[in-house]
């Protein structure tokens, strides 16, 4: 990521993942017309971040994890736990 390597340690606790198991696991997860399926899990301690243009559909995928945005399809658990798409 940094394009060279790093050999500094500035401290602090190691910050890497703690657990084995996902706290969210998203499956195929698409909106018809808006993103192609998109499948991720993150663990604890791990920080995700979209990255895209704009219009590339960063915002819709996070609406549609979170139940903003209505899902055509895939599945969204939190800590193994199916989330029922919301009906709006």
């Amino acid at each position: 990521m940094t394009g060279r390597e790093v050999i500094a340690d500035f401290g602090g606790a190691p910050s890497g993942p703690t657990g084995d198991e996902p706290v969210l696991e998203v499956g195929e997860l698409a909106v018809e017309g808006v993103f192609e399926p998109v499948t991720f899990s993150v663990r604890p301690g791990e920080v995700v971040g979209l990255a895209g243009l704009v219009g590339a559909g960063r915002s819709e995928i996070l609406e549609a994890v979170y139940g903003a945005r209505r899902r055509t399809s895939g599945t969204v658990s939190v800590r193994e736990r199916r989330c029922a798409p919301l009906h709006h």
